[in-house]
């Protein structure tokens, strides 16, 4: 009996020690492809704002329209390309229903 219980702890033994290896190598890998990953935050135009018309309510409180034009996340860049895209297009393509 003694002989099996040896050879099962040298086995336990030996399988605690590759998956503590294992977890290691997963972590250094982690850790250095963390480190070579660096993103470029891109930075994002303030929008520009108009002020349209001003007036004065009739109960007195004063009131303004405005313009805002947005030049980051798909504003006004993002669709005069695409506008652009559009009109180079043929006819034939615009219109293939």
């Amino acid at each position: 009996m003694q002989p099996k219980k040896s050879n099962f702890k040298k086995i336990f033994k030996w399988i605690i020690l590759i998956l503590l290896l294992f977890i290691v190598v997963i972590i250094i890998i982690i850790n250095l492809f963390s480190m070579k990953t660096e993103f470029v935050q891109i930075p994002i135009p303030e929008p520009k704002v108009f002020i349209t018309k001003q007036w004065q309510d009739p109960k007195g409180q004063s009131m303004i329209t405005r313009k805002y034009i947005f030049y980051g996340l798909n504003g006004l860049g993002y669709y005069q390309k695409e506008l652009e895209k559009e009109q180079k297009k043929e006819t034939k393509d615009q219109n293939s229903y």
